[in-house]
């Protein structure tokens, strides 16, 4: 079967590949499907890719969508059914796992997969045709009789080594391995990798667990090290940035992962991760810099105690300073994420988190505003205090630098918390730019990205003007310059 995996993009600064669609893409592959990978590119409308779809000529179409991603999914999707109306359309992903019902209730849509894609959407492929095998196939929503239909949950796939590694020979272009991915370190060719699916905490604004579950499940440390010698050989990767929720969380198999990856004596390689506070240690951050790490992404949230336990994040402010204090030691860099505007905060709050950060002193630092996404305990939250709006449209609500206001509310108003956050950002900004180009790889690639990405500079500067924020300016022009990358590719140059 012909089938088509649509990955949509909206506002977006990054280039990585869309990991979880190419786990798929390489499942469907081993089952004997043909596949082909469509990425949208920022500024392609869904006019533009659909039409690029139906001239490949599929026979299914699978996108996957979060929350900021779903309106313009559901935009492709209708673009498709106007030319392929039997052509049957799967929606996937975070948004379609907390929301079936909404999603599977879209004309455009026909069937859902709640949870997991790999097994399921093969599944879905093979019972197409036959409602008593689609009733069998577990983790769906379909309609039948245009009425919806609910299968049950879906088993999470226990054996992640049984898995196929992501079919990174679909999206080969340069654009995905091109730097800067790991910041203060310029590295020639980077690749995401998840070596484990799963989170066992309880963080009230994040919704991993709706589509990984809370159980750990790693891929064994030989399998992850398998995908990235693979890589190295077919794609000359000399970094890689995992994005697991928490790499460090089983510490057993952090340090045997280090142990083989150090006997590998691959001496210009490089990697980064996020880490929680309670899970690194003197020892274990020793052996994670021997093996090459370079990184590590701490969620700090915040230098209020009350905040971080309203956040039910599970750390203590000692702890925070504990782990930059040893992380440092280590020689490894730090990066701090900052949540703004969570129930209760107020401005007393905000002021500790500016100590903290000026006592931490982390290489680079993050300021996102706390927004309630569908399938979290923020959003039911939110909800409860009247905050979501029936007309609320959250592909104009991007989780990242890319927004100048917060969503919503919870206290103090829309000025206090932009103001709150330009605080902080421009507090950590010299640090940051200082991160960026302390690696004499960074001077000329830097200079590189400033001119190829000039194009930034104006809607940067009107977006500093409007609140303030420096950094806003270098957020524009490495939007610029990654989508020129991507121009330049696709025009042949």
């Amino acid at each position: 079967m012909k089938i088509a995996l649509i990955n949509p993009r909206n506002i977006d600064t990054t280039t990585h590949h869309p990991l979880g669609l190419l786990y798929i893409a390489a499942y469907l592959e081993r089952e004997g499907h043909l596949v082909k990978v469509f990425d949208q590119t920022v500024g392609q409308t869904p006019a533009e890719i659909a039409s690029e779809i139906i001239g490949w000529g599929p026979e299914l179409s699978g996108l996957t969508a979060t929350t900021p991603q779903f309106a313009l999914a559901l935009r492709i999707a209708a673009e498709l059914k106007k030319v392929l109306p039997a052509v049957p359309v799967v929606v996937g992903g975070p948004h379609p796992s907390v929301c079936p019902e909404d999603s599977l209730a879209s004309p455009e849509v026909d069937f859902v997969v709640i949870g997991e894609g790999e097994r399921t959407l093969s599944e879905i492929c093979a019972a197409l045709g036959s409602p008593e095998k689609l009733a069998g196939v577990k983790g769906i929503g379909y309609k039948a009789g245009g009425k919806p239909v609910f299968t049950g949950t879906a088993p999470l796939i226990e054996d992640l080594d049984s898995l196929p590694f992501p079919a990174r020979h679909l999206l080969a272009q340069r654009w995905y391995f091109a730097p800067p991915k790991i910041r203060g370190v310029w590295t020639k060719s980077l690749i995401t990798v998840m070596a484990s699916r799963g989170c066992p905490y309880r963080c009230i604004w994040c919704s991993s667990h709706t589509l990984f579950g809370r159980k750990v499940r790693n891929r064994s440390p030989e399998n992850v090290l398998g995908e990235i010698a693979e890589a190295r050989r077919d794609l000359g990767v000399d970094s890689v940035y995992f994005f697991d929720d928490t790499f460090t969380v089983n510490t057993v198999w952090t340090e045997r992962f280090c142990e083989l990856l150090a006997a590998r004596g691959w001496k210009d390689f490089k990697w980064a991760c996020q880490a929680r506070v309670n899970t690194v240690t003197p020892d274990l951050l020793a052996k994670m810099k021997k093996a090459g790490c370079v990184q590590l992404d701490f969620g700090v949230e915040s230098g209020s105690q009350r905040i971080l336990d309203i956040l039910v994040k599970d750390t203590k402010i000692d702890m925070i300073k504990a782990a930059f204090r040893h992380t440092r030691a280590a020689g490894i860099n730090t990066f701090a994420s900052i949540i703004v505007g969570a129930p209760g905060e107020t401005r007393e709050d905000v002021l500790k988190t500016s100590e903290l950060l000026a006592e931490i002193r982390p290489d680079y630092t993050e300021i996102f505003y706390a927004t309630p996404y569908p399938g979290t305990r923020l959003y039911e939250i939110a909800k409860e205090s009247g905050l979501i709006r029936a007309d609320i449209s959250y592909d104009a609500w991007y989780v990242g630098k890319q927004i100048d206001k917060p969503m919503v509310c919870f206290n103090g108003s829309e000025e206090e918390l932009v103001a709150a956050r330009t605080l902080l950002q421009n507090q950590v900004l010299a640090r940051n730019l200082f991160t960026i180009f302390k690696d004499p790889g960074a001077i000329p690639g830097g200079i590189a990205i400033l001119f190829s990405g000039a194009a930034g500079l104006l809607p940067g500067l009107k977006r500093f003007v409007k609140t303030g924020n420096f950094e806003n300016i270098l957020v524009e022009v490495l939007k610029s310059y990654r989508q020129n990358l991507k121009d330049k590719a696709q025009a042949g140059k």
